[in-house]
């Protein structure tokens, strides 16, 4: 016969023997109690005084447990209160609602917002380009037409110039000319050809022409590097104006195209929005007046 030491899980820890071989589930029978842990005593460790029994031998006494705990019936349920009117519309629009979103959540996942953004530049840059090509090269043929109207307005004041130039060299040749012969005449009238004081007035003569057509000369000199100045810097002025207004030109071809990209993608989300409504319906609560209008509007942004 074996002694255990038993934990249960009702009355703490306690000692007892048994010589059954289904002790166990007798225990549990016999004390409304599981067995939480189980340990064989040996001899030495029996304490004195009662040990209890579970077996065939029913004169042995029997310990006595507390009764096991009695869990107290549930308490019932008390019926929901009916719910009021208001409450009930309530309960439907969010029914509503939820499945108005359900629907749109259902559209997104199917027909996500794609744009071609290659394309629609493609597009815009074939419609903008004859515009803008012809904007460019009437403004370059007028940049050319006065560039080359200033090389031909420079070349015929230079040309005048030098015709100037080219007739004073001969007034002043024909007026020394004219004066050493009248200067010589005078002189061999007088019997002084061959005189100190006519070589004097000679060489005076000369002098003096020589210096009014180096004065002449210089003045010529001046204007046409003045000419010359004048028309690189009408040129120089026209390279910038060329520059800028190809420059410009090229900015507001850039900013029709971006412009017709933008508004190519907002008739996409408009149309996409429209087929969106469409598949969607009124929203809960929205009068289908409403709801019609609301679409013809979008549909006319799209325009």
């Amino acid at each position: 016969m074996a002694v255990f030491e038993i934990t249960n899980s009702i009355g703490g820890t306690h000692q007892y023997r048994t010589n059954s071989p289904n002790w166990r589930e007798e225990y549990k029978n016999l004390y409304r109690a599981d067995i939480i842990s189980e340990r064989v005593l040996g001899a030495d460790e029996v304490p004195p005084g009662l040990v209890y029994e579970v077996g065939p031998d029913p004169s042995l006494p029997k310990a006595t447990f507390p009764e096991s705990p009695v869990t107290p019936p549930p308490t019932p349920l008390t019926a929901e209160p009916p719910r009021s009117v208001d409450q009930i519309i309530q309960d439907a629009a969010e029914r509503a609602i939820e499945q108005f979103k359900a629907r749109a959540g259902e559209f997104d996942t199917r027909n996500p917002f794609a744009f071609d953004e290659v394309l629609a530049r493609q597009a815009a840059e074939q419609q903008n380009e004859p515009f803008y090509q012809q904007q460019l090269s009437d403004f370059l043929q007028g940049i050319e037409t006065q560039r080359r109207r200033s090389t031909e307005d420079e070349q015929a004041v230079l040309s005048e110039l030098r015709a100037d130039t080219q007739s004073y060299r001969g007034r002043v040749k024909q007026e020394i000319d004219r004066a050493l012969n009248a200067s010589r005449e005078g002189f061999a009238d007088a019997n002084l050809f061959f005189s100190g004081r006519r070589i004097r007035e000679e060489g005076m003569i000369e002098r003096e022409g020589t210096s009014n057509l180096s004065e002449f000369l210089r003045t010529q000199g001046v204007k046409e590097q003045q000419t010359g100045l004048a028309g690189g810097r009408i040129r120089e002025e026209l390279l910038t104006k060329q520059t800028l207004g190809q420059r410009d030109i090229g900015r507001a071809r850039q900013f029709d195209v971006e412009q017709d990209i933008l508004e190519a993608k907002q008739r996409a989300a408009v149309k996409r929005e429209f087929e969106r409504g469409q598949f969607l319906g009124p929203a809960p609560g929205e009068p289908i007046g409403e709801f019609e209008t609301r679409q013809f509007e979008s549909l006319y942004r799209g325009l």
